[in-house]
This record gives C-alpha cells, sequence and structure tokens, in this order.
C-alpha cells in the first residue's frame, strides 16, 4: 500500500481478487478488475469488469449468511485482514459451511491465525474464533463466531526460527453420523498421524510443521500484510 499508487488502480484477471479488494479498503484507493473471467469460464460473463470503492471500517455485530459455495474460511481469511483495522472491535457470526476441502477450514484459521495474530500484538479476551454449530455441503447450516479487538498499529516480529515440534493437536468432528465416527479418526490418527481423507459428514485436521517455515502458507499473505502495516521498524519472518 503507497500513497503515490493512481487515483483509481486498474488491474487484468482475477488472480488474488480477494487481496486486491482487502487492499483496497484498507488503502482507500479505489481499484477497477477487468476480464475478471477468462476464456474457460462463461463465455456469457466473458469481460466482466468490477468497479470497487471503498468505503469506512466500522465494525461492531456483522451476521452474514456466507454462500454454501464456499466455506466460511473463505470469508473469514479476508476478515481476518480487515478486523484489526476498524473502527469498533468487530464480533461477526458468519453461516454456513464451516468444512470443506476447498478452502482452509475455521480449525485450521483457529488454530494458525489467531497465534500469529497475537505475535503482531492483537490479543486479548476479545481475540476469538469459536465454532458454534458444524455445517457440512451442500446444506451449510453451521455457525461461526469471530471477535477481534482494534489496533491502531501492528508490533514488529521477527518470526525467523521455526523451532522444534513439541507436540501434535488436531481436532476431529462429525455431523449428523454417528459419534463413534470421530472417536475412530482419532484412534486411527494416533496410530498413523497423518491427516485422513476428508468424508462427508466427519474429518480431520492435524497441525505439525511447516517444512522449515515460521508461517504456515494458509496465513503468509496475513503475515506480509500486518508487517507492511506495522511501525516503522524492520520486520523479518520466514516462510
Amino acid at each position: 500500500i503507497s500513497t503515490c499508487v493512481p487515483h483509481i488502480m486498474e488491474f487484468e484477471g482475477c488472480c488474488c481478487f480477494r487481496q486486491r479488494l482487502v487492499l483496497s479498503t484498507l488503502s482507500g484507493k479505489r481499484v477497477k478488475i477487468r476480464n475478471i473471467r477468462s476464456k474457460d469460464d462463461n463465455p456469457g460473463l466473458r469481460g466482466t469488469v468490477l468497479f470497487y470503492q471503498p468505503g469506512l471500517l466500522y465494525g461492531g455485530s456483522v451476521e452474514h449468511e456466507c454462500n454454501i459455495q464456499r466455506s466460511v474460511g473463505y470469508y473469514l481469511e479476508a476478515l481476518l485482514m480487515l478486523a484489526p483495522f476498524m473502527k469498533t472491535p468487530l464480533r461477526a457470526v458468519l453461516k454456513g459451511v464451516t468444512n470443506d476441502p476447498a478452502d482452509p477450514s475455521v480449525d485450521l484459521l483457529k488454530v494458525t491465525a489467531i497465534p500469529l495474530m497475537k505475535k503482531f500484538g492483537i490479543d486479548g479476551d476479545g481475540l476469538e474464533i469459536k465454532v458454534l454449530k458444524r455445517g457440512m455441503a451442500p446444506a451449510g447450516g453451521g455457525e461461526v463466531l469471530f471477535t477481534c479487538p482494534v489496533r491502531c498499529s501492528m508490533k514488529p516480529v521477527h518470526l525467523t526460527e521455526p523451532g522444534k515440534i513439541k507436540r501434535i493437536r488436531g481436532t476431529a468432528f462429525s455431523v449428523r453420523v454417528s459419534p463413534q465416527m470421530a472417536n475412530r479418526i482419532v484412534d486411527s490418527a494416533r496410530i498413523i498421524l497423518t491427516t485422513c481423507t476428508l468424508w462427508l459428514g466427519f474429518g480431520l485436521g492435524l497441525l505439525a510443521c511447516n517444512f522449515g517455515g515460521c508461517v504456515d502458507s494458509t496465513n503468509q499473505s496475513l503475515a506480509l500484510l500486518y508487517m507492511m502495516l506495522g511501525q516503522q521498524d524492520v520486520s523479518k519472518t520466514l516462510l
């Protein structure tokens, strides 16, 4: 984000679509994104143009019914970037699909994004991701609560030593199937310590290492954004 950016920023294509909208919102710069649809998409939508003029980030209590074609994690990724810079603390209830193979699950973001945010000084009792109800595709029906305090600036970080694995934790869940399914997944995971293929109605997420990095690949853009918006100091991280 730079004050030297033209009054209206123009982009081609749909790559990093959400990131462009997030950066536009944080910088207050209007954007125009052209040729959002490729030739392989619906021909009737080829050449679609989006013009976005950002407003203010008010925060407060928000309730949103997410499109069930994407999971709640798809929406949470953008909210994690915007929430600390709102006028008042955010309390968002997102409804829809909580777990699917296409997007980061709510459980993954809870155990990776929240600790990362705390390193940048976003902490306290007001920072939380909580699954109120599970919801699977195609019906959805899940509910997730995300709360975040306001922070005017980010603390500089130095994340260059990944450290060693001390323990492996995970979350197994089941929706409208026998609870024994989740128990069987836990028992199997303890034996083989690998992720289980997601199946309709239940699944498993395990968190261990990051191939030598300090920030997992899901949250790298979040870490870089916070570093860029932080204090006038040097931040370092290993990806």
